[in-house]
């Protein structure tokens, strides 16, 4: 529905309410249509629910073309950080993932399989591709506060509230490895605010960055749990510091649910 030559910019979402695995259908009205930027207003609905708002966003375009004809030029970027190598094969699921550091705020990403092969078409359009890095900037994130609070407290529940991306770079090859930092930067008052940076490995470049504040409520450890967590590290972890990581995949934090 964007102007010709405009691609997303940001996106900034907030959910109203649990949704579930049926059919859903979305209400896109245009908020601006301006020379070089566009901003929509887009809502989600669950038609196995009644047709109930779960979620509803601003969604912005720019015409970046146009500023690059106008000699708009790249002053600065994050840098990607140091991190060991991407495997050289993608470990199992769909999604691929791999922990790139000891502390669970450092991933590695790909959609190829194992196997090499190719679930999407590496000549999807720009639109799918900044739908792909939204997805994935969803993936873990909020989970960044499960590492924040260290062993005396487990996770009762975990839900996203809202979530805002910002696109930076055009991502140049979607089946290629991507590496996520993420940070957890308050965790507190039943909620958790979290933030993380998105490089292409190929290119090094800072292709989107995103927030994402969630309920986080906890329950401390019994002193077993906190004595059982102390003995056993994860050790699927470890082995990805090691190098080319095993098929296992880290131990993911508790399930996520939607309010």
């Amino acid at each position: 529905c964007a102007p010709a030559g405009h691609t997303c910019h940001s996106c900034h979402l907030l959910f109203v309410r649990a949704g579930s695995l049926g059919e859903a259908h979305y209400v896109t009205t245009p908020v601006r249509i301006g020379r070089s930027y566009a901003l929509y207003r887009v809502e989600g609905f669950d038609d196995s629910a009644g047709g109930a708002l779960i979620a509803t966003s601003l969604v912005s375009f720019h015409d970046v073309a146009a500023e690059l004809v106008r000699g708009a030029p790249a002053l600065g970027t994050s840098r990607m950080p140091v991190a060991p190598r991407p495997p050289p094969a993608a470990s199992s699921g769909w999604p691929s993932r791999a922990a790139a550091n000891a502390d669970g705020t450092l991933w590695w990403f790909s959609w190829a399989d194992e196997a090499g092969s190719q679930p999407l078409d590496a000549r999807c359009d720009g639109a799918t591709r900044a739908a792909l890095l939204g997805f994935l900037s969803d993936y873990s994130l909020l989970a960044t506060a499960y590492a924040a609070h260290g062993r005396e407290w487990s996770t009762a529940m975990m839900t996203s509230l809202d979530h805002t991306i910002h696109f930076h770079a055009p991502l140049s090859d979607p089946l290629g490895w991507l590496l996520f930092e993420t940070e957890a930067v308050w965790v507190a008052s039943g909620r958790a605010l979290c933030r993380g940076r998105m490089w292409e490995a190929s290119t090094g470049a800072l292709v989107c960055s995103a927030t994402q504040e969630g309920v986080y409520r906890v329950a401390e450890r019994s002193p077993d749990e906190a004595g059982r967590s102390e003995r056993k590290p994860s050790p699927t972890i470890r082995d990805a510091l090691r190098g080319p990581p095993a098929a296992a995949q880290p131990q993911a934090p508790p399930a996520r649910s939607r309010l």
